[in-house]
């Protein structure tokens, strides 16, 4: 995969895997967790981490500050 269409899809995947932590419904984990609502509140709060870093990634390729091809 080259370097160029690996910089278009960054966006994207952060995005999915951000959208993914924070719609998860349950416990993800196979076995019961302790605690397992502060671990979904955490998963909630990686899965916002994740779509802002998405956000800020898009905003600078339209911007043009990264190089989306070369």
């Amino acid at each position: 995969m080259s370097d160029t269409v690996f910089i278009q899809l960054a966006p994207v995947v952060l995005a999915a895997v951000g959208l993914f932590l924070i719609v998860t419904p349950r416990n993800p984990w196979l076995r019961p967790v302790q605690g397992s609502e502060l671990s979904l509140r955490h998963l909630r709060l990686m899965g916002a981490f994740f779509m802002i870093v998405a956000a800020i990634f898009a905003i600078l390729m339209l911007t043009g500050r990264i190089a989306a091809a070369s």
